[in-house]
């Protein structure tokens, strides 16, 4: 069993992660319960590098973050008969939480066997796959590769056609 605490993707990829259920176990912080009003956001790879995307997208995650603290704000007031200071603020939280995009940060404990991450490794480290989850495999595989490397040595990490890392492996499951 291997597990790995994973931080810096998005809500989106972690939703992209944890479709992967057999061996896996995972582990998420909540937004109801954490306060998002300072959250970090993670820009798409697609979007990187090209100043009037970046400044758009910079924008309205800043719009959406404005748009939480202000929901969360009024909630608590419109909840305010609610005399437990910690559910009305998990009530006002949950709501308010729908305005926040794909891209808001996550935390996430991931706990898999070996035959799991191999097949997730093997799903998600290909050129085909989304550019943040493969960038996740690829740095999964680096750490699994340095922990058990008898079960992880057949991956081989390489520079793909659109220059971004990607892995094959030499074993397929069968």
């Amino acid at each position: 069993m291997y597990v790995l605490l994973i931080e810096g993707i998005s809500r989106s990829c972690s939703h992209e992660l944890v479709r992967h259920r057999a061996g896996f176990g995972y582990s998420q912080l909540s937004q109801r319960y954490v306060d998002e009003s300072h959250a970090a956001f993670v820009m798409p790879p697609a979007i990187s590098g090209d100043p009037k995307l970046e400044a758009a997208w910079e924008r309205e995650v800043a719009g959406a973050q404005a748009a939480y603290v202000q929901a969360v704000e009024a909630l608590m007031q419109r909840h305010a008969r609610v005399e437990d200071k910690f559910h009305r603020r998990k009530m006002a939280r949950e709501a308010a939480r729908s305005v926040l995009p794909n891209a808001t940060e996550v935390k996430i404990v991931v706990s898999g066997n070996a035959r799991a991450w191999r097949t997730m490794l093997e799903l998600r480290c290909g050129e085909g796959a989304e550019l943040e989850i493969r960038r996740l495999a690829i740095a999964c595989l680096r750490v699994l590769q340095r922990e058990a490397p008898a079960l992880f040595s057949d991956f081989e990490i390489y520079v793909a056609d659109d220059q971004q890392e990607a892995a094959r492996v030499a074993y397929h499951k069968v």
